[in-house]
């Protein structure tokens, strides 16, 4: 440990090391340097001789503290100069760099008014050694507050994003901007948009479902917005995505971006339908066409099962085989060679089933109503 008259020296020559004039050696040194710092860092002036009296008042700190650098702790002062940096828009990176700068001319400017005065050797390579441990924990922090304030803007950026989509998704409140911040975010005010809902198929599929509709804020080819409405994804698009969707996505048809709310409410209803259904992948009213009507007139829904249905379930295990058979008949158009080559079963059999359903509903599904009502009934949500 230095002694006590050691380090009363060691904080006086850093106190002098202001920068701001040309009366010593040493303090021309740190202008000029510090002049080529802020030149290199494309800022200010006043802005690197800021940061330069923080770094100097921060090793002040630490030595007085208690005569060793490396026993002081973060400080808020060395954060706030990172939290600063990121408020400028400088990264990580650019900001290290410059704080490497100044803490090159610190060592030396410390090594230069040693010499000036006499200072021993020792006293040079304790100097010097306490300014890089006080450089690099300054660094530290630097990147601790850096970090903070970009989580703190990301955070922020994120919630107007959200507060926007949901504004243009419901129509509420809308902004006299808005198209200005479409144009912020890339969007063309005048092309159509596609309102959707979505849900990823697991818990952590969220990023890849967000990257499948192209909402990647890092994609240049992002095609929309999106934020989250009791808890599915949901916003716009300039394009329909493909339809192997990792999840559900409805999607509503083109619109201008003044349609959106209406849109959104198409997008929606499609959603509920099609998770009704027990469907995936990409949906929309016009996919799901009559479905629609399946899934959402419940009272159409009992006068069907009560017809087409509920005998089945009164013959047990039989009458599941039967539906099946029916299902897999409806799903191949009728076509008795399809329905027997999808079930693995001879043709004739085939027709046996559904002979012994006609039988068993008491209704022949060559009767077009019958044949529209049974594909009504078996399109119904399993619950």
């Amino acid at each position: 440990m230095r002694h006590d008259g050691d380090v009363g020296d060691f904080v006086r020559i850093l106190e002098s090391l202001t920068g701001e004039d040309a009366r010593t050696e040493t303090n021309a040194y740190v202008r000029t340097e510090l002049r080529a710092a802020a030149a290199v860092a494309e800022q200010e002036f006043a802005f690197v001789l800021r940061v330069w009296q923080t770094i100097v008042d921060d090793c002040v700190r630490r030595a007085i503290t208690v005569g060793r650098i490396d026993e002081v702790g973060s400080t808020a002062e060395s954060r706030a100069v990172g939290e600063e940096f990121a408020g400028l828009g400088m990264s990580l990176h650019d900001g290290l760099r410059t704080v490497m700068a100044l803490r090159r001319i610190a060592l030396e400017a410390v090594r230069r008014q040693s010499l000036a005065e006499g200072r021993s050797a020792a006293f040079i390579a304790r100097a010097m050694s306490d300014i890089a441990q006080s450089m690099n924990t300054f660094m530290i922090d630097l990147n601790e507050g850096h970090l903070a304030a970009e989580l703190a803007t990301r955070a922020r950026q994120a919630a107007i994003q959200d507060a926007f989509v949901w504004e243009a998704l419901t129509g509420t409140s809308p902004s006299a901007d808005t198209f200005t911040r479409l144009d912020v975010y890339g969007m063309d005010s005048s092309a159509s948009y596609h309102a959707f809902r979505a849900r990823p198929a697991t818990d952590s599929g969220v990023v890849s479902l967000s990257r499948h509709l192209g909402l990647d804020p890092e994609d240049s080819h992002r095609v929309g917005l999106a934020t989250n409405i009791d808890g599915d994804m949901c916003g716009f698009l300039t394009m329909v995505p493909a339809a192997d969707a990792p999840g559900l996505v409805a999607v509503s048809g083109p619109v201008p971006f003044t349609d959106l709310p209406s849109a959104f409410q198409r997008a929606t209803r499609a959603f509920s339908v099609a998770e009704r259904m027990g469907l995936t992948g990409l949906q929309s009213m016009k996919k799901l066409g009559l479905l629609s009507a399946v899934a959402a007139d419940r009272d159409i829904a009992r006068e069907v099962d009560a017809v087409y249905l509920a005998p089945l379930r009164r013959q047990k295990e039989y009458g599941d085989i039967l539906l099946e058979t029916i299902r897999s008949y409806i799903d191949n158009d009728g076509q008795l060679d399809a329905t027997a080559e999808a079930l693995d079963l001879h043709v004739n059999t085939v027709r046996y089933r559904i002979a012994k359903y006609e039988e068993i509903i008491g209704r022949q599904l060559r009767d077009t109503r019958v044949l529209a009502e049974t594909w009504w009934a078996v399109s119904l949500p399993m619950d």
